[in-house]
């Protein structure tokens, strides 16, 4: 009971501590698919600290990306360590199914890339 009452009468002074949030070091990335268009400044990006970009490339087994294609050769311009992804719906089709889909829809760019997220 006391251990109680010394945590709850310590917890306001620990919540009201200032919290700085640390800035890691290493590698800064962002990820982008259709929803933020083809329009990205890649050059900008580039400038702002980051350097390596995911781009979405499929979904499922029918969706294509309409803007992977701009964005990946924007991203390999800016000079952007970059890669696909896959945006998988397990509950829709097989996983070989999707991973095939991803292959022949931008998966081929690959040895290019540094890797794919299935």
């Amino acid at each position: 009971m006391v251990k109680s009452l010394l945590f709850l009468s310590l917890l306001p002074a620990v919540l009201a501590a200032p919290f700085e949030p640390r800035q890691l070091d290493g590698p800064k990335g962002i990820d982008v698919s259709n929803f933020q268009g083809s329009d990205i400044n890649w050059s900008s990006v580039a400038a702002n600290g980051i350097s390596f970009v995911f781009i979405k490339a499929t979904e499922g087994t029918t969706f294509l990306d309409p803007d992977f294609s701009v964005n990946y050769e924007g991203a390999t311009n800016a000079g952007l360590i970059r890669g696909g992804y896959h945006f998988a719906h397990p509950d829709s089709s097989s996983g070989a199914d999707q991973a095939n889909y991803f292959l022949a829809h931008g998966g081929e760019l690959l040895p290019i890339a540094t890797s794919a997220v299935l």
